[in-house]
C-alpha cells in the first residue's frame, strides 16, 4: 500500500496495513474506475444498497469484508452482528487479520439509517498484536 505522506513511504507493519484498508474500504467509490468496474465494494455502496435490511446487510458486509481483507492478508476472518432497532442499524464488526504470522485484532460499530452511514466507532482502537495466530 502506498502511503498517502510521502515521507512515511510504504506501509509495511500490519497495523497501519489494517487500519488503512478499513479506512479505503469505508471512504471508496463503487464507480471510482473504469478497469474494475463493478468489483470495487465499498462501505457506502453496501449502505445504499442493502440498508433498509438488517440482515442482509449484515451478511453482505461480512461478506465483502472477508473478500477484501482475504485478498490483502495471508488471512483474514470477519464477524458482524446486527442489533436493528427503530432508530438506526448498528453492525457490530469483529475482524482478525493474520499476516507474516502476526495477528491483529480490529474492532468497529457502524450506524447506519434510512441507507446513511451515521457514525463509525472504533471500538478497539489499541487491537492486538501478537504472535500466536491461532484465532
Amino acid at each position: 500500500f502506498p502511503s498517502h505522506d510521502i515521507s512515511e513511504g510504504f506501509v509495511t507493519t500490519i497495523v497501519d496495513k489494517a487500519e488503512r484498508a478499513i479506512a479505503y474500504f469505508c471512504v471508496s467509490q463503487y464507480s471510482q474506475t473504469n478497469l474494475y468496474r463493478g468489483n470495487v465494494v465499498t462501505l457506502p455502496w453496501l449502505v445504499q444498497r442493502y440498508g433498509s435490511d438488517a440482515l442482509e446487510m449484515r451478511n453482505q458486509l461480512q461478506s465483502a469484508l472477508n473478500n477484501y481483507l482475504n485478498r490483502l492478508f495471508d488471512e483474514a476472518q470477519v464477524e458482524v452482528v446486527v442489533d436493528d432497532d427503530s432508530e438506526a442499524i448498528s453492525l457490530d464488526t469483529k475482524i482478525i487479520v493474520i499476516d507474516e504470522g502476526t495477528r491483529y485484532d480490529l474492532g468497529y460499530i457502524i450506524r447506519t439509517t434510512n441507507n446513511k452511514v451515521l457514525d463509525i466507532f472504533d471500538i478497539n482502537n489499541q487491537g492486538y498484536i501478537g504472535k500466536n495466530p491461532n484465532i
